[in-house]
């Protein structure tokens, strides 16, 4: 079976080019001779698409292409064009299509391949297209018969469109309404549904059940149909249709529409074809005509070198009748001794079947020409022009350009100007040449240069100012004038003169003589070039002034300046550069400026770019310089310094190790400030002041930890909202005021003690704030130091001195009067007893103060401890300084984080309900979800709301409410070690002690702790 993929090479100038990449063919691209042939030698290919436009043709690259290929070539253009058809042909091109043929059948065709190789019917389609044949009727015949074999189908018809009628071109099959010359109205056509269809495709396998209306049926009688629209170039012509008189027993499926859409889209193909067949033949006509138009001669030679055109251009460069020279040898007008050059070419492009291009001076005509020679099989046409004035002109550039090299090397303007005026004379052939250059000073153009002829016969010529006289205007508009120039001493006023504007420097004049011809325009072009290059001379020249005069002032300087090239080498250096690098200055021009600084060439290249592509006009780099010393940091200001080849890098070294180690230093101090920040016990947070009110900006793990809140949470909303109670903001709102009110040239401390809502309750704190002015916006932090425990103690202390200071002097009163009495009845027994129960009492007083300073001062680490165990313990403490006493007990077995001290909190509770109690004293312990109570109750009046309130802190200590005795404070305070409470209930003859059951994060980890202990131990 034969391959269905053929290969392709594509010569395009878009190698994106879409145009192959839906075919089934292996498609190559390549964009110039080079690359296709590089295709060629690596692959074999089926045949070449070159693709031409309309501005090139590129018939070299197709040539090339050609003569390395065996291939079949067809050249492709995106309009009909005969002339290129003709002229890729003689190239080598076997074929010719346009962008709007379906490129993948023209390939088909061309290759003799097909879309689908393995289907005989497709082969047979291209077979009905391919085989030679003028009439597209003939080739419609073929499709139609081929699609009727293919569909099994009796009926074939190609039917053209002509406003409301079909008209029948060609048919197949006997049915009587469908024959070759018939027509119907569209309305009764199958096709007009074919025609509104979306895609040009219309299929029904059972035409009277399917069709919308019944007129076709009536009319025709087809019980099934298939057709395709034909729109050659995307005109509508009509279409192309297969029925049968009965309804098919399948559909038709995707293979069928395949099959019939491809029929069309070749049978589109033919008609296009024709067309562009049609539209070659006008264009050989119109060929011939515009041989006879073209400025360029023509002539044609058959393959015995006899002449059999000539056009009438032709005929005139050769100096010939064009009749005359039909049918004699070209050899014979023009023997070899006068045109070797010409037959050797010729004889070689007939042999090798290959144009050639070429220039050469022809000796009878003393020219120069340039021809274009295209070999057939047949014979040789040529192109030629006279290209005598090019060739001159060309001359004349070459030496211009020699001029104007020399113009560069000139330094001072009258020498410049100098060489204008001769090379105008000697280059371009004028005798009469005058260079003014620009007088700043007085605003005036006088005579800079000029030419011998100037000199002898006009020798003092006028100073113009700017704007009098042509020449003034010239320079003034910055435009080339034309007009005529007076001499008096030459016989009548020069014929023709040229003011050319030097830009902003001056004006060229060149003038002829009145017997003289007028200045070419090849001339003016030149004399053009030659002002604008004079102008870009003198500016180098301006600048190479300036740059001396820099460098004079750059040799007295101290600063370290440089200078680069485009390319990053060192052009110029000061003294105090090359001291700090430690060379000579010599020794650094001439090296890339890569070798001095820690910067590779790629990335100094990088920024270089940048400055000559006029992205930035200055730029800031910091580089480490290679100091004699050592590295040392610098900062470089770098500019472009404009120049003729489009500036060089001017720059200026700053040693900035000062500022380096000062930077360094504020980052060590950052450092550590945001280390100090992160590391503080204390909660701070970093806030601005907006409206008033502080905004949150930061706050360290401190902080989230005391307030329980992420970090996250807190930026940018105000920290009073979440940290401030509801009955404190007012002094809140006045302590921010106070901070923000302060001196703004200097930071501010204002120091407070606060209450604030912390995750663990309200707490005490030393609350600094730290603010400060940052531009407009004001600036703080806040430090809360937690003095909680130092307020409870001031509070305990204030209770133990207020109570003993108070009791011991009513008891010592007491004793006093005591003693009196003794003093009156010596010998007065109960008196004595009453003495030692006060002074009992103070004992024991003073003995509580002293259990509860121990206590409070000590700070064991608390541990899981057995309620139980504590409990009994207490009780046990208290009835053994009390024997007289019985106390209930009733447990429930609990686990707490406490330590000892939880017995002193039982042994007071106790001794206070026998102190307070008439009869037996009941302690029980239960439990709920989250807390351990310890319950001691008694009989008597309950404890009084006034010493409650004390307790609880509802009511302030004074010296005349304060609490009758210090085993309620014990109990409360050593409590509110253990996170525990102190509560009344029962008309307060019942005192709770509270501990929390559920441990705290802390908790547990010396939950944790205490099992690895006991494992341990263990």
């Amino acid at each position: 079976m034969q391959s269905t993929t053929a290969t392709v090479l594509h010569v395009t100038t878009n190698e994106h080019d879409a145009a192959l990449e839906s075919t089934l063919y292996d498609v190559h691209h390549a964009v110039d001779a080079a690359t296709a042939l590089d295709v060629l030698d690596r692959i074999d290919v089926d045949g070449v698409v070159h693709d031409a436009t309309s501005d090139d043709w590129r018939l070299d690259v197709l040539e090339t292409v050609a003569d390395a290929t065996d291939a079949a070539v067809l050249a492709r253009t995106p309009d009909p064009d005969g002339e290129f058809a003709a002229a890729a042909s003689a190239r080598g091109a076997t074929g010719y299509c346009t962008h709007d043929d379906d490129l993948a059948s023209r390939i088909a065709a061309h290759l003799d391949r097909y879309p689908t190789a393995d289907q005989s019917w497709y082969r047979r389609l291209h077979d009905a297209v391919t085989d030679p044949v003028d009439d597209a009727d003939e080739t419609a015949r073929r499709l139609l018969e081929v699609g009727c074999d293919r569909l099994d189908l009796p009926y074939g018809f190609l039917t053209r469109f002509d406003a409301d009628e079909q008209h029948i071109a060609v048919a197949i099959g006997d049915h009587e309404a469908l024959q070759t010359g018939n027509s119907a109205p569209m309305a009764d056509s199958y096709c007009q549904y074919t025609a509104d269809t979306d895609g040009g495709y219309l299929a029904m396998d059972d035409a009277r059940e399917q069709l919308p209306a019944s007129n076709p049926y009536e009319a025709f009688e087809l019980g099934c149909y298939v057709g395709g629209l034909v729109e050659p170039d995307g005109e509508v012509y009509g279409s192309l249709c297969f029925a049968g008189d009965a309804a098919r027993d399948r559909e038709f499926d995707d293979a069928d529409r395949t099959f019939v859409e491809f029929a069309v889209e070749l049978f589109e193909h033919e008609l296009e074809r024709d067309q562009h067949r049609r539209a070659i033949e006008a264009a050989n006509d119109r060929y011939e005509a515009l041989l006879e138009r073209i400025d360029d001669g023509f002539f044609a030679l058959d393959e015995n070198w006899r002449f059999t055109y000539v056009n009438e251009r032709a005929g005139e460069l050769l100096g010939r009748d064009p009749d005359a020279l039909v049918d004699e040898r070209i050899w014979s007008e023009y023997p070899s001794e006068q045109a070797d050059q010409f037959r050797d070419r010729y004889e070689r492009a007939m042999t090798e079947q290959t144009p050639v291009v070429f220039e050469e001076h022809f000796e009878p005509l003393d020219a120069w020409l340039e021809v274009s020679a295209y070999p057939s099989p047949d014979g040789l046409s040529v192109l030629f022009q006279d290209v005598t004035d090019r060739k001159r002109y060309e001359t004349q550039l070459t030496d211009l350009l020699d001029a104007v090299r020399d113009l560069y090397g000139e330094t001072e303007r009258e020498d410049i100007a100098q060489r204008v005026v001769d090379a105008t004379h000697d280059i371009l052939g004028y005798q009469y040449v005058v260079v003014r250059l620009h007088d700043p000073d007085a605003n005036t153009l006088p005579p800079t240069a000029t030419s011998d002829a100037i000199d002898r016969d006009a020798p003092d010529r006028p100073t113009y100012d700017v704007g009098e006289s042509r020449a003034g205007r010239a320079f003034e508009r910055n435009e080339v004038v034309e007009g005529e120039a007076y001499l008096p001493d030459v016989h009548g006023p020069l014929t023709s003169a040229q003011y050319y504007p030097i830009d902003s420097h001056g004006v060229l004049t060149v003038a002829t003589r009145y017997d003289e011809t007028d200045i070419a325009e090849s001339d003016q072009r030149l004399a053009q070039i030659l002002a604008a290059n004079a102008a870009a001379a003198l500016d180098l020249a301006t600048r190479q002034r300036a740059l001396e005069r820099y460098e004079s002032v750059l040799e007295n300087v101290q600063d370290m300046v440089f200078v680069l090239d485009e390319t990053g080498v060192i052009e110029y250096a000061t003294g105090p550069l090359a001291d700090a690098i430690g060379q000579p200055r010599t020794g650094l021009v001439g090296v890339h400026a890569s070798e001095f600084v820690d910067a590779d060439v790629a990335t100094l290249d990088a920024a270089i770019d940048t400055l000559l592509d006029g992205e930035d006009e200055d730029a800031t780099f910091q580089f480490e310089l290679v100091g004699v010393d050592g590295p040392v940091p610098i900062e470089v200001d770098v500019s472009v310094l404009p120049g003729m080849h489009g500036g060089d890098i001017v720059g200026v070294v700053h040693d900035i190790s000062d500022l380096t180690e000062t930077r360094a230093r504020l980052e060590s101090e950052n450092a550590r400030f945001r280390q100090l920040f992160e590391s503080l016990p204390d909660p701070v947070v970093e806030n601005r002041f907006v409206d008033g009110e502080p905004v949150v900006e930061r706050v360290n793990p401190a902080f989230e930890d005391v307030f329980g809140y992420d970090e996250r949470e807190l930026v940018g909303e105000r920290i009073n909202d979440y940290i401030v109670p509801e009955d404190r903001r007012a002094e809140a709102r006045s302590l921010d005021r106070s901070t923000t009110d302060a001196a703004p040239d200097e930071p501010t401390v204002v120091s407070s003690e606060v209450v604030r809502q912390t995750s663990q309750g309200m707490r005490h704190f030393l609350f600094r704030g730290i603010s400060y002015l940052d531009g407009d916006v004001h600036r703080g932090y806040g430090i809360y130091t937690d003095i909680t425990s130092q307020h409870e103690r001031e509070r305990r202390l204030q209770v133990l001195n207020t109570i003993l200071r108070h009791n011991l002097r009513t008891e010592m009163t007491l004793v006093s009067g005591y003693v009196d009495e003794l003093a009156v009845e010596y010998d007065d027994h109960d008196l004595a007893d009453r003495i030692r129960d006060a002074v009992d009492e103070v004992v024991s007083l003073s003995d509580k103060a002293r259990e509860l300073e121990r206590a409070l001062e000590e700070t064991p680490e608390p541990a899981l401890v057995d309620v139980v165990t504590h409990v009994q313990n207490g009780i046990a403490d208290a009835t053994n300084d009390h024997p007289d006493r019985n106390v209930t007990f009733d447990a429930d077995s609990a686990t707490v984080v406490a330590d000892h001290r939880l017995e002193i909190v039982v042994k007071n509770l106790v001794e206070n309900a026998f102190e307070h109690g008439g009869g037996e004293v009941t302690v029980s312990v239960t439990t709920t979800d989250t807390t351990v109570e310890i319950r001691v109750d008694d009989d008597g009046p309950g404890i009084p709301e006034f010493e409650r309130a004390l307790v609880s802190g509802d009511r302030d200590i004074t010296q005349l409410e304060h609490g009758s005795g210090l085993g309620l404070w014990i109990a409360t305070w050593l409590l509110n070690a253990f996170d525990g409470d102190l509560r009344f209930e029962n008309d307060a003859s019942t005192v709770v002690a509270v501990v929390p059951r559920a441990p705290t994060d802390a908790q547990a980890a010396l939950a944790a702790e205490s099992d690895e202990s006991a494992a341990t131990e263990d």
